[in-house]
């Protein structure tokens, strides 16, 4: 999936001019190189810079030149006298060798980047490098009816850009709010599709995350040939809840690839992660804090290779936790501290209430009658001792709408609709 390109980071990763610029060895590169053309068969010199995402002259080059020096690969007629044409097949002994490499370690793909280069763009590539100004919270909260005081709250916290806490009761929409954050950030970053550390390949693009964009023939004009090791993407958002695990905030080593894939904090660098339901988690909420105490106040992060050696690895994003759990139920006062803003997100207040209910029937197509919320309000909430809730107008809307359909007929907010609404959608307590 591509969207349109948001604002142009101000310099691209550099195209590499030699082996040393790759960051990796030109022992890595041959590895590497004889798995791709194991695993493509008959392949031209440029098919190989393509898969790798090298340029051919200069790197891929002497690669392949290696491969027939060795007797791993023989050179069949080419197309012209142009090198990048030739075609490369593996000799019985190449076949041998690439097995060998592949038993090690079986990533094939674009030609990692090495930690510290990595390490280095991340930095530059931080949200916390452009200040959020009244204007971009209140344009990011726009589709959602808040308390008045909440962008005045939010905004100085998305500048810290270290750790938000979201708390209040359930259904009103501190999910919502965390995934507008992401709103607030402008311009796009660049993430490379593989580490390489200690010999070992980190995965870290993720299309299930990384949304890349697309670019108009100025912008890639602009950009240049930058490193075609890395994607050009949106800020991520990597939203978790309360399938997250300890084990999730550590790479994940897979047997048969002998890889690793880079956990969820990576794949969020240079965006937001939004903890969803904290407190809900295969873990205590403490395990989860003593995990990140490192992390939020240094902005680095550890983790460790199957071998026991240790990475340093940026740590730059926004880190979001949102629960209904009461705080002093979660952790003590000290493990809160660590947590630099909280922000409260409570009940409606009956206007407020209105306005959600207008925009969900007009979102629904459904003509908004103020005598039936009145109605809903007195009967359902006043009268029932019910509190309401910012996600009840949607919900409500969406079981008259369902009844409607049912029934064959235009979905209607009547007094007759809210009731039989609510007598399925409410439980006594």
């Amino acid at each position: 999936m591509t969207t349109p390109a948001p604002q142009l980071p101000t310099a691209a990763p550099a195209s590499p001019d030699s082996i040393e610029a790759t960051g990796v060895s030109f022992a890595f590169l041959q590895e590497l190189g004889l798995k791709c053309i194991y695993q493509l068969g008959e392949v031209s010199g440029q098919q190989v810079a393509d898969y790798l995402r090298l340029p051919f002259f200069n790197i891929v080059e002497k690669v392949l030149k290696s491969y027939v020096d060795d007797k791993y690969c023989e050179v069949l007629q080419g197309t012209s006298y142009v090198s990048s044409t030739w075609k490369y097949v593996l000799t019985v002994d190449g076949r041998r060798k690439a097995l060998e490499v592949i038993a090690r370690c079986a990533y094939t793909g674009p030609c990692p980047v090495s930690l510290a280069y990595y390490a280095s763009l991340a930095k530059h590539q931080s949200p916390n490098l452009k200040d959020i100004h009244r204007p971009e919270v209140a344009e990011a909260l726009s589709d959602l009816v808040t308390d008045p005081g909440l962008c005045e709250k939010l905004g100085p916290a998305v500048n810290s850009c270290r750790s938000i806490f979201l708390y209040g009761p359930p259904g009103n929409g501190k999910t919502s709010v965390g995934e507008r954050i992401r709103r607030m950030f402008t311009g796009s970053i660049w993430v490379p599709y593989a580490l390489e550390a200690d010999n070992e390949v980190i995965r870290v693009f993720d299309p299930s995350i990384h949304t890349k964009v697309a670019l108009s023939e100025a912008q890639a004009a602009q950009l240049g040939a930058p490193d075609r090791r890395w994607e050009l993407v949106e800020r991520p958002l990597v939203i978790v809840g309360g399938e997250l695990t300890l084990a999730g905030l550590e790479l994940s080593y897979d047997a048969n690839s002998k890889c690793y894939t880079a956990p969820f904090q990576v794949k969020a660098n240079g965006g937001i992660l939004l903890i969803d339901d904290f407190g809900r988690q295969r873990m205590e909420p403490r395990e989860l804090l003593n995990r990140w105490i490192v992390p939020l106040e240094k902005r680095e992060d550890y983790l460790s290779l199957r071998t026991g050696k240790q990475l340093v690895i940026p740590f730059e994003l926004l880190v979001v936790f949102a629960t209904n759990i009461e705080p002093k139920d979660l952790v003590d006062e000290a493990f809160l501290r660590r947590i630099r803003y909280k922000i409260k997100l409570s009940d409606p207040s009956a206007d407020e209430f209105r306005e959600v209910f207008k925009r969900c029937c007009a979102a629904n197509r459904v003509a908004y009658d103020d005598d039936a919320v009145t109605h809903l309000i007195q009967k359902h909430y006043v009268e029932a001792k019910r509190l309401m809730r910012s996600c009840h107008p949607r919900d409500l809307v969406d079981q008259i709408t369902d009844r409607a359909k049912f029934l064959g007929a235009p979905p209607a907010l009547t007094q007759e609709s809210v009731d039989g609404a609510c007598e399925t959608y409410f439980v006594e307590f």
